[in-house]
């Protein structure tokens, strides 16, 4: 019996190894490698061509969906992809409506042997390239999210946020034309159903919206975003000043 030959692709090794401790119980898995970035990925991907690839949504310099632009490019066998992530909302409701399967960390054995027999049976396939094109195209519409407030909550689009201050268990939320919101949801929470296309976290208190950032000062450690006329500048350390070069 031929083996499905398997990738797992994810920044946190816990979760590598906990997914690749699960499939050990699928004699029909064969779990070529692990590997921690979506560089590395790309490599494993193009030199041995899997079957199906194990792929986290948020990663750092490169997320999953970066993974699948790179693919995109290369004209080779394509591997079946199931996205793995975290409860992302917004991340989600893309990748369902592109015919992408996911599953949801902590990964869930029933679950997992369900995408499995979907892939053996070739559910799961379908145009590799035009799923991406539909995910993009996904991820890019204009969909608001809900954000809790003291008395309710509001439905906002995330273009709208210029960026998040964490406060306490809140969040302030600066939006455009100055306007400032506070949700009851922690800042945790908010990067968790932002659109990881354009929000990046630029400290342990602040996220930014990157269709506002403006410049960075490298000396001073300062990033400066423009919402109109109005100039606002936060700090972000020198390893944080790297992964948003590599963001973009």
């Amino acid at each position: 019996m031929r083996k499905i030959k398997t990738l797992i692709v994810d920044d946190e090794s816990n979760s590598r190894d906990l997914l690749h401790t699960l499939l050990k119980n699928f004699e029909d898995i064969e779990v070529i490698a692990k590997a921690e970035s979506a560089e590395i990925a790309l490599n494993w991907i193009t030199k041995s061509l899997p079957d199906l690839v194990f792929l986290d949504v948020q990663m750092p310099n490169k997320s999953g969906f970066d993974l699948l632009e790179d693919l995109k490019k290369l004209k080779i066998t394509y591997p079946e992809i199931v996205f793995v992530t975290a409860y992302d909302q917004f991340a989600l409701k893309a990748i369902k409506s592109s015919a992408f399967d996911f599953l949801l960390k902590p990964v869930d054995i029933t679950e997992l042997d369900k995408t499995i027999q979907k892939f053996k049976t070739k559910s799961l396939k379908s145009d590799f390239v035009k799923k991406i094109d539909m995910l993009y195209e996904n991820l890019s519409q204009n969909k608001k999210i809900k954000f809790n407030t003291r008395h309710g909550f509001m439905a906002l689009n995330p273009n709208e946020i210029v960026y998040c201050s964490a406060d306490g268990s809140y969040t302030q939320v600066y939006l455009e034309n100055s306007k400032l919101e506070i949700f009851t949801n922690h800042i945790g929470y908010l990067e968790s159903i932002l659109p990881i296309t354009n929000f990046f976290r630029i400290s342990r208190s602040q996220i930014i919206n990157t269709k506002f950032l403006f410049s960075v000062i490298r000396k001073e450690k300062i990033c400066i975003l423009k919402d109109g006329e109005n100039e606002i500048k936060l700090y972000i350390s020198s390893s944080k000043i790297k992964e948003l070069e590599e963001f973009f």
